[in-house]
């Protein structure tokens, strides 16, 4: 069985490469990216970058994060991968901003790294199960 890759995008290194660990000890495999704007370059720029994410996750907080603009990139792309935001501070115009875009997996910071795992773990299975997987709110 192949392994299930999560792109992590962080402007805090340190972060970014603890949540890897915690993914990776779990047995996923992890791609590090620095920004939104990165991680859309990367999947225009490599044809197979976009069909190899199973699951991409990033903090809402990200430096230079433009309103929604990244999260309608990242909608229209048309990749078949999973959206988990990691937020320390939702307000509410934010949080229906989010779910108005289909963006609903949110995981609040600081979070336990089992937690984490878990809740990973049970977004990919339902990817398996067939469900819709970028979902647009009700």
């Amino acid at each position: 069985m192949q392994r299930k890759q999560v792109a992590i995008i962080g402007s805090e290194k340190h972060s970014s490469l603890s949540l890897s660990l915690v993914l990776r000890k779990a047995g996923f495999e992890t791609a590090l990216l620095s920004s939104a704007w990165e991680f859309l370059n990367w999947i225009n720029s490599d044809k197979d970058a976009l069909d190899s994410i199973d699951l991409l996750m990033f903090d809402i907080n990200l430096p230079n994060y433009e309103d929604f603009g990244f999260l309608d990139a990242i909608s229209e792309c048309r990749g078949g991968f999973k959206v988990v935001i990691l937020s320390g501070a939702i307000n509410r115009e934010l949080a229906r901003g989010l779910a108005s875009r289909g963006f609903k997996e949110i995981i609040d910071k600081p979070f336990d790294p089992d937690e984490l795992v878990a809740r990973v773990r049970q977004l990919l299975r339902k990817d398996e199960e067939d469900q819709p997987l970028i979902r647009k709110a009700q």
